[in-house]
């Protein structure tokens, strides 16, 4: 018994050693792997805007190379971000894994496409792209499974929403890393 005891305890600590090693050594690799990420993305846009500008569409070979040059600014590309620091960043992920997974997630990705594209159809619009908003606001109503005016109601009011105050401490707590302003009691 106790020898069963003993082999059992030494193969308990050599697994975790060996998730404490693998964990450490996966810390160290994160930046390259964002590095990794952001070149097959540049990679991915330039390909995107020669294709685009070929097939006469500049508005997006414009989109495709602005996002070129900004890629180096993008927070997820960033080497210096403070999660490659956390230790239990690889435990945390395998949680949220698991929290995401349930039977609604292609539903709830469905609706999250179909917002983005009616979004993108309002600042289509804003720049006098109606065709373009067109062939957005179809896919949107489609892919979301509700009607164009219902789509573009959503749309309005998140686009309302992006101009209150606690929109504005996220975006700057997120894009500037300012974080959420002091509250005052």
């Amino acid at each position: 018994m106790k020898r069963v005891l003993g082999i059992t305890l030494v193969f308990g600590m050599g697994v975790i050693a060996g998730a404490v090693a693998m964990n450490l050594f996966e810390m160290h690799v994160r930046p390259t792997y964002r590095e990794v990420m952001r070149a097959e993305f540049v990679g991915e846009q330039e390909l995107s805007a020669s294709r685009d500008a070929r097939a006469g569409d500049q508005l997006r070979a414009v989109l495709h190379f602005w996002n070129v040059v900004d890629a180096p600014a993008f927070q997820i590309f960033r080497t210096d971000r403070a999660e490659d620091a956390n230790f239990w960043l690889p435990w945390q992920l395998l949680v949220l894994g698991w929290m995401r997974g349930g039977p609604d997630q292609a539903r709830a990705r469905q609706m999250s496409e179909a917002l983005q594209r009616a979004r993108l159809a309002l600042a289509l619009e804003s720049i006098q792209q109606h065709e373009s908003a067109t062939e957005q606001w179809d896919m949107a109503a489609r892919i979301g499974k509700r009607s164009k005016d219902a789509t573009r109601r959503s749309a309005e009011t998140l686009a309302r929403e992006e101009n209150s105050d606690l929109h504005r401490q996220a975006e700057a707590g997120i894009l500037d890393g300012t974080g959420a302003p002091e509250h005052k009691r």
